[in-house]
């Protein structure tokens, strides 16, 4: 159950950075205005709340599993990054990124 919770945490993580990364790329604030403007958007907020949701399956996933199992899996979860960043962002990576994703 330990490794199932860390590949739910690792989604989670980087499914909530994509969500976020999407609203504030609609907004031209920066600083302390783009956080104000951030908490504004239902969209960035549900992003929020998929990250705690990813918090409490990594320290599940910790419960469970020995930290030199979990936190391996919590790293490749920039696979997820790249398959959300596609699918929600239309970013596209190039062979450099993806051999960094590899070495990583």
């Amino acid at each position: 159950m330990g490794v199932l919770a860390a590949f739910c945490a690792a989604a989670l993580y980087n499914l909530a950075v994509v969500l976020q990364k999407r609203q504030a790329q609609r907004e031209e604030a920066s600083g302390v205005r783009l956080v104000i403007r951030l908490f504004a958007r239902p969209l960035w907020l549900l992003g929020l709340a998929v990250q705690v949701a990813g918090l409490g399956c990594h320290i599940y996933a910790l419960m469970k599993s020995p930290v030199t199992v979990v936190q391996p899996i919590i790293a490749a979860g920039i696979a997820f990054l790249v398959v959300f960043a596609r699918l929600v962002l239309g970013e596209v990576p190039d062979r450099r990124q993806l051999a960094g994703m590899a070495l990583a």
